[in-house]
């Protein structure tokens, strides 16, 4: 099967006409230096407690130019092209069809078809959550749930 290429581009793009939208900012001495300290000083951007998550896409956005992904069997080949010119390659396994991480232990799966054959679906929730026993997304045990559960992955 030959490799897909699938390209984000627009990243630096989106970042330039956003910094242009606005009327120019003039920077005192302090602000401008405090500015280049933190550019310095990335993790320090990023981990500050007033740094929200669009501050942090914006600051993604300003350093990625590119991204390419390569698609080859059940990898994912990704190059990402910074805005300085330097390029980082790296590799991630791909889902099979049908799988997410969303994914309910298999010894929780095990467990449900056994006691399904004698419990009702809301004492198995019950003896679940009882147990520590987590849904895939987390969440904790319910009757629905538990029904979803041996009807979805169970047939």
């Amino acid at each position: 099967m030959p490799a897909r290429n699938a390209s984000v581009n627009g990243c630096g793009a989106d970042s330039a006409t956003q910094l242009d939208t606005g009327p120019a900012i003039t920077l005192g001495f302090e602000d401008r230096e405090r500015l280049l300290a933190l550019g310095r000083d990335l993790s320090r951007a990023w981990d500050s407690a007033g740094a929200s998550v669009e501050t942090r896409k914006k600051i993604v956005r300003l350093l990625i130019a590119e991204i390419v992904v390569d698609v080859v069997g059940d990898k994912l080949a990704l190059v990402i092209h910074w805005q300085g010119g330097d390029h980082t390659r790296l590799s991630a396994k791909r889902n099979k069809v049908g799988q997410n991480r969303w994914v309910t232990d298999a010894d929780v799966v095990d467990l449900v078809r056994i006691l399904a054959r004698q419990m009702p679906d809301e004492s198995i929730a019950a003896v679940l959550n009882r147990s520590g026993k987590a849904t895939g997304r987390g969440n904790s045990w319910t009757r629905t749930r538990v029904c979803s559960l041996r009807h979805g992955c169970m047939t």
